[in-house]
């Protein structure tokens, strides 16, 4: 829920490494740099000009940078209004923010482009990134999200603040950095629900900006297999709350494919949790040599430790991974690299001389104009150190080759093998699993719109104990065909995609039980008409129980989808799932889920904007009924956890869990300075399968603003209403409402006088019972183009009904210097 303050939020300054500066040098420093950047340099259209052809200098810089100097007198809870959303240390305080932004040319040779930005309210409150480069050589300053990407086991994918330097010429390159990053690597999989969330993160809070996010698709098979990796894209494809650790999607996420393959969320992140703020510190070093132009060799080293009490004490302790690299090529034929790699960690106890070892070798070639080959192979050890790639999975050894022979135009067969290992290197108190993975696929356009493919699959599963605890093999058979129909009467174009699988498994240690099951599924998509398309999709699985020589469980899936895009003034996207498992034996649901969706932007002229989101889950659980036992005991077994009857203490209740959620937002421009918009968002949530706690969550907005006089007054309304109720037997239930109202007027008094008066008033009431009001009026004078000064007068008022001691009453005067470049 997001608020309209009327002045920056102040909160209590928390340098970094980089700035120990104390906070009145800090405000000093910031005014001499605004003093100096709105004096020193000639201006032009939209920021400055620094130009020196003589020394071939040309760059472009534009900034703000604002100093507030308060004054507070206050009545009552002083601590409760300084950690106010308007609020500020009793007496003397200042506030500060900087934004500034620098791209060009120097002396003739060398790009120069940064950006700085100063805020309290951010986190971190500083955040820059300058690069000096000339040719293939930079050196960045500042905040970064990785490096050595191209590497697999040295691969430092956590975003980072130092520096990085970078040198190459025609055969040689090197690159060092060191920096110091935030909170502590974690990674979490979550399984989506068939909505596009929100889905929570555990460990919090999130450092912002850390997140990398992607869904993988799994093998059904073989759920240690990724078939695909898909990335996604923060504010395009999702958002997140770095508090709650809520990413919400912009679009639903199934739990499977089309093919019955699982879907997983992955998110890896850094949580400061259980560290604070750039405790961390890495350092790291790469160089590369090309002694012919087929051949590429490289070495690199990355270390991790926490600075404190001191960078010294921590190097001590540091985790270090070494590795050395190679690439070749030949052509556009072949490309064949190399990666070893050992870890060390130099703060274990343990009294031993090893140092994990990794190895990843890879190999693409293009053999003639109808083979191509690929092979991947590598071995991570038991306890080989993470902290750089977390993707990496330790103690394990894989294999994979795939060979596709195109043996007519459209037409191929491919044959791929998979093994994987793990306990590496052999610990002979532990299991080693071994998994193979042979399977065979054809693929072949036999007509121009007909496509055929079919795909065997064999899969075993062994460990090397005596007698064996893993003993299991899968044959899987697949065919499916892909039909495009054109000029059908009233469909126009029907592309239909039906296929079958059959997977049989077998436990030979008879823990698990011997099942075939059957997969079938059927799509059919219409284009309807340039701009509508719509599809309907069913899915049957079937699994049968050898031993019992009966069917056990039937899934099935329903799913019908529309896309409506017309003209560019109005889409729609909607999408029906219904899912449900039956218990054969027991001739019962087990669960069902139904899932709706739906999106839809509105413009239908240039003045009207409109976008709406719903979304609802309804997902049961069925207590299932076993049948009584012939030989039952006459006595009622007792559940010594409960103290009841068996029967009496397991829950036979239905379990059920439920979420809605809406979104709106219309936006009305009539003319160019007058725009309304009104914004509704809606989140219910009830999941009795975790608790029995119900949530409902609401926020409406209305907003206006208008500008007239060629925008000499400028006047702003803002009405917001949040509700919020929470049920949570055997607590009482909890239901707040906040009003939010919020008026702002301002005038050009004349080219260097202007005002402005500000009007807020924010109340909670039902469960809680409070309001608070801010009455803001100030008077700003430009000097020049460049400086302004302001001054301001802020009234503030809260009243609590139910604890008077947090009342306040507070005066505030304050002083603005702003400077813009």
């Amino acid at each position: 829920m997001t608020r309209d303050p009327i002045v920056p939020r102040t909160r209590n300054f928390r340098a970094t490494f980089e700035f120990s500066t104390p906070r009145p040098l800090l405000a000093i420093l910031l005014l001499i740099g605004v003093l100096l950047c709105a004096g020193l340099w000639p201006s032009s259209a939209g920021g400055y000009l620094l130009k020196d052809e003589k020394r071939g200098t040309n760059l472009s810089i534009f900034g703000l940078g604002m100093i507030r100097l308060n004054y507070a007198d206050v009545d009552g809870d002083t601590l409760g209004f300084e950690e106010s959303d308007e609020g500020f240390a009793e007496e003397f305080d200042t506030q500060e923010f900087l934004s500034f932004a620098v791209n060009g040319i120097l002396f003739r040779d060398y790009a120069l482009e940064g950006k700085l930005r100063y805020n309290q309210d951010d986190d971190p409150d500083w955040n820059f990134r300058f690069k000096l480069s000339r040719d293939e050589n930079y050196f960045i300053f500042g905040d970064q999200t990785e490096i050595f990407s191209d590497l697999y086991f040295t691969r430092y994918t956590s975003p980072f603040r130092g520096a990085t330097l970078h040198l190459q010429s025609d055969r040689l390159g090197i690159t060092t950095f060191g920096a110091f990053t935030r909170g502590e690597s974690e990674q979490e999989e979550i399984v989506p629900d068939g909505t596009s969330g929100p889905y929570t993160l555990d460990r919090l809070p999130v450092v912002p900006g850390s997140e990398i996010v992607t869904i993988e698709i799994r093998n059904q098979n073989d759920p240690n297999e990724v078939l695909d990796v898909i990335p996604q894209t923060r504010n395009v494809d999702y958002t997140i709350d770095y508090d709650t650790g809520e990413i919400t999607f912009v679009s639903p996420i199934d739990s499977e494919t089309f093919q019955g393959d699982p879907q997983v969320i992955v998110v890896t992140y850094r949580s400061e949790e259980d560290s604070s703020s750039f405790r961390t510190a890495i350092t790291g070093a790469r160089a590369t040599v090309m002694p012919t132009s087929w051949v590429q060799l490289g070495a690199t080293y990355v270390s991790e430790f926490d600075r404190d009490p001191t960078l010294s004490d921590g190097f001590d302790r540091r985790q270090d991974i070494y590795s050395l690299d190679s690439t070749f090529t030949l052509g556009d034929a072949i490309t064949f690299t190399t990666e070893y790699a050992l870890s060390q960690d130099s703060g274990d106890t343990e009294d031993t001389d090893d140092s994990p070892k990794a190895v990843l070798a890879t190999l693409n070639a293009r053999l003639g104009e109808k083979f191509d080959l690929t092979g991947k192979y590598h071995l991570t050890e038991r306890d080989f150190l993470t902290f750089a790639n977390p993707d990496l999975d330790p103690d394990e050894q894989e294999l994979q080759l795939v060979g596709k022979y195109s043996y007519r135009t459209n037409h191929s067969i491919e044959m791929g093998y998979r093994f994987v290992q793990d306990n590496q290197p052999r610990d002979p108190d532990d299991p080693r699993t071994t998994t193979h993975r042979p399977y065979l696929a054809w693929n072949a356009f036999v007509r121009e719109h007909t496509e055929l493919y079919a795909k065997y699959e064999y899969l075993q599963t062994q460990d090397d104990l005596d007698p064996e605890e893993t003993d299991a093999q899968t044959h899987a058979f697949l065919l499916g065909g892909i039909q495009e129909f054109l000029d059908v009467p009233v469909l126009n174009t029907v592309v239909l995609r039906g296929e079958y699988e059959r997977t049989d498994d077998e436990d030979f240690t008879n823990q698990d039980p011997d099942t075939t099951t059957h997969q079938a599924r059927v799509r059919g998509l219409a284009k309807l008409a340039p701009d509508l398309t719509t599809y309907v999709e069913q899915r049957e699985r079937l699994i049968r129980d050898h031993d019992l020589n009966d069917n056990t469980e039937r899934q099935d899936i329903s799913e019908i989808g529309i896309d409506f895009d017309r003209w560019e003034k109005f889409s729609i996207e909607s999408k029906y799932q219904y899912r449900v498992t039956h218990d054969l034996l027991l001739d019962e649901k087990e669960s069902q889920r139904h899932t709706f969706s739906v999106s839809s932007t509105y413009h239908p002229f240039t003045a009207l904007q409109g976008f709406g989101k719903f979304e609802i889950r309804d997902e049961t659980w069925y207590a299932l009924q076993d049948e009584p036992l012939e030989d039952a005991p006459e006595e009622p077994l007792i559940d010594p956890t409960e103290g009841l009857p068996l029967d009496e203490s397991i829950d036979t209740d239905d379990r059920s869990a439920q979420g809605i959620t809406f979104e709106g937002r219309l936006l009305y421009t009539p003319i160019k300075d007058l725009s309304a918009r009104i914004r509704y968002e809606y989140d219910y949530t009830e999941d009795a399968a975790v608790s029995t706690a119900k949530t409902r969550e609401d926020e409406t907005e209305f907003r206006l603003n208008y500008a007239f006089d060629n925008r000499r007054n400028r006047l702003t309304a803002v009405y917001k209403i949040e509700r919020d109720l929470l049920e949570a037997p055997p607590t009482p239930e909890t239901n707040s409402r906040t009003r939010t109202y919020f008026v702002s007027a301002a005038r050009q008094l004349s080219d260097r006088w202007d005002m402005l008066a500000q009007y807020k008033r924010e109340v909670v009431d039902q469960s809680d019972e409070n309001y608070r009001e801010d009455v803001l009026a100030e008077l700003g004078y430009e000097v020049g183009r460049f400086i302004k000064f302001v001054g301001g007068y802020q009234h503030s008022i809260f009243r609590d009904d139910e604890a008077s001691e947090n009342d306040y009453t507070a005066h505030s005067i304050y002083l603005k210097l702003i400077g813009k470049l």
